[in-house]
């Protein structure tokens, strides 16, 4: 037997015994390690998102305990990261390469068993083995930095761009450090609170507008200049932060939306349409250009050109699981990624 996770209401989240499964043809068993604590794990944690009755957690690194017939890209002991996008390959958008919106995707955590829970088994080909060295002290952080990832490279960021990046949690501070890993000429990044601005710093992002002393607007414009901010990665996911994002960005800029939106937002259209903004929608991870975002990912993490390890703040053992949600909610204690470890 070993142990898992559940919501249980509103605001509870429980650990149950589970049955050990036996990998099947294609699938591995995976040892979890680590499995952060995501903000869409949040908002199912405080039942904004209707859960299914499956294991949550896909932001997963681990090593490999077993695998099923037929498996060939990652053997037991390998150190993986997850790449919980379970795409069916056959549609038109998977035919294309943008298997990230495939018509009958299914998404690990959401329609199958996630990785809050001491080991799981998940389709063999959603693994990528982790080269020795940070890529794997910081596998767990592979997924949101493909997020980050994929949202830059969907604007495209260009060599030499101005970037602001809206929002300074997990997926925001990864944004920034990846742009100026890719290119980018100036980073800017807004920040709610002061330990998010002080992981901003650690990570070497200087350009930090902290919200809430003064009009963010000017400020960023007082920086990066009039008419001069090429890229906005907005990935906060409100209102607020589209009509920011808006109006900052330059004549002909991109805004790239990687924010999760739980209520929909009222865009000033108009203002896009003027000044020819493009909004450009970025969901999750895929491939641009026959590349894979996760593998880029573990390419900035192996390479210490993105060094995320001001990001953990927490580590809280499975056993402790409600309060490591309880830990994520509340800004004051200085949350930024939460771990889980088995």
């Amino acid at each position: 037997m070993g142990r898992a996770a559940f919501y249980n209401g509103k605001g509870q989240i429980r650990l149950e015994e589970v049955p050990e499964r036996v990998p099947g043809p294609g699938e591995a068993m995976v040892r979890v390690r680590a499995c952060g604590v995501c903000g869409s794990d949040l908002h199912s944690f405080q039942n904004r998102w209707p859960q299914p009755p499956v294991v949550p957690g896909h932001e997963v690194a681990g090593t490999v305990e077993a695998v099923g017939d037929g498996v060939s890209n990652v053997k037991v002991g390998d150190a993986v990261a997850l790449e919980p996008f379970v795409s069916c390959g056959e549609c038109r958008p998977c035919r294309s390469g943008q298997y990230n919106v495939c018509t009958r995707h299914e998404f690990i955590s959401w329609h199958r068993d996630g990785g809050f829970a001491d080991q799981m088994v998940v389709p063999a080909r959603c693994l990528l083995a982790l080269p020795e060295g940070p890529a794997q002290q910081y596998g767990a952080l592979v997924e949101p930095l493909a997020v980050a990832v994929h949202g830059l490279r969907r604007a495209p960021l260009m060599g030499g761009d101005t970037v602001v990046v809206l929002g300074a949690g997990t997926i925001g501070l990864l944004a920034a450090a990846a742009a100026r890993a890719l290119g980018a000429g100036r980073v800017l990044l807004t920040a709610k609170y002061p330990h998010q601005a002080a992981a901003a710093e650690q990570m070497g992002i200087r350009d930090v507008i902290r919200l809430g002393e003064g009009n963010p607007a000017e400020a960023i414009l007082e920086r990066a200049g009039e008419d001069a901010v090429d890229v906005v990665l907005e990935s906060v996911g409100g209102a607020q932060a589209i009509d920011l994002a808006i109006k900052v960005a330059r004549r002909g800029g991109v805004i790239s939306l990687v924010g999760s939106y739980v209520m929909p937002p009222r865009t000033p259209l108009s203002e896009v349409i003027g000044r020819e903004l493009r909004l450009v929608g970025s969901n999750c991870y895929g491939l641009i250009d026959g590349r894979s975002d996760f593998a880029l990912a573990i390419d900035l993490l192996a390479s210490g050109k993105v060094d995320p390890a001001p990001l953990v703040t927490h580590r809280v053992p499975l056993a402790s699981i409600q309060e490591a949600f309880e830990t994520a909610l509340d800004k004051s204690t200085g949350a930024i990624k939460v771990w889980v470890e088995p």
